[in-house]
């Protein structure tokens, strides 16, 4: 019995911090910052739950060259990173969601992408297309997009001159 409790706290902790961020993540105010972005933290039970945004290049300006986005959830008391985190992430523009797709249309395009290690990258790269397409695999939990060995790739009209 003992050997039970052992391994039911760390997945019922894990699945508490993923329903609050669920429910609390689309409550925030959208990042429509360029370069860092970092909100106030959260208090989780001792914990300063932080998120930090970072936009490579700071500006766009090269509509051919792609921009990486960099996102990291992490305790500020420690500086460490939470583990295996799934972000879910959108693009708008012009005040409209562009929809995602994942390669095949296998994930449903959900905006959900995971990282392991919670430092997420993903390189985008602009395309003259309706929508956005994901490139990765799934993660099985949430079906987050993941890229093992390098930034998750998007390819879609994100940073492109003319709206949808």
């Amino acid at each position: 019995m003992p050997e039970r409790k052992k391994i039911l706290r760390p997945v019922l902790t894990l699945a508490f911090f993923v329903a609050v961020m669920i429910v609390a993540v689309p409550a925030l105010p959208g990042a429509f910052a360029h370069g860092g972005h970092q909100p106030p933290a959260a208090d989780f039970s001792g914990k300063k739950v932080s998120l930090f945004v970072n936009l490579e290049p700071l500006v766009v300006t090269d509509m051919s060259q792609p921009v990486y986005i960099n996102a990291r959830l992490f305790d500020e008391n420690t500086n460490a990173n939470f583990q295996h985190v799934n972000y879910r992430i959108f693009f708008k523009k012009d005040g409209r969601e562009i929809p995602i797709v994942t390669e095949g249309g296998q994930f449903g395009g959900q905006g959900f992408f995971y990282d392991p290690e919670g430092d997420l990258q993903i390189k985008i790269v602009p395309r003259d297309t309706e929508s956005a397409v994901a490139r990765g695999e799934a993660e099985p939990f949430l079906g987050g997009i993941r890229n093992r060995g390098g930034p998750v790739v998007v390819e879609g009209p994100i940073f492109r001159a003319r709206p949808v």
